[in-house]
């Protein structure tokens, strides 16, 4: 799954822009105007911890990759935040 806060967060800006440049293009009174918007950047956000059991190697291989794709680190399960458990011969 794609994150789509960035953009979420550059279609706001864009539109306050176009707000602001609304009110100066009829002369209105002009006002300075301060934004702050903390925007998340890959690879300084923490990671979240999970453990993964129960799985062939090659499942876990994917499910590996898929995860630490979208900002998860594999530790121990005493360690984990959320644990991802496999049932073999489930129906």
């Amino acid at each position: 799954m794609k994150n789509n806060i960035p953009n979420t967060i550059k279609n706001c800006l864009l539109t306050i822009l176009m707000a602001v440049a609304w009110n100066l293009s009829f002369g209105q009174n002009q006002q300075e105007l301060n934004i702050q918007v903390e925007v998340p950047v890959i690879g300084q956000t923490k990671p979240i911890p999970v453990s993964i059991t129960g799985f062939g190697s090659e499942v876990t291989g994917i499910l590996k990759f898929d995860l630490y794709v979208q900002g998860f680190t594999f530790v121990s399960a005493d360690q984990a935040q959320y644990q991802i458990i496999g049932i073999s011969g489930a129906n």
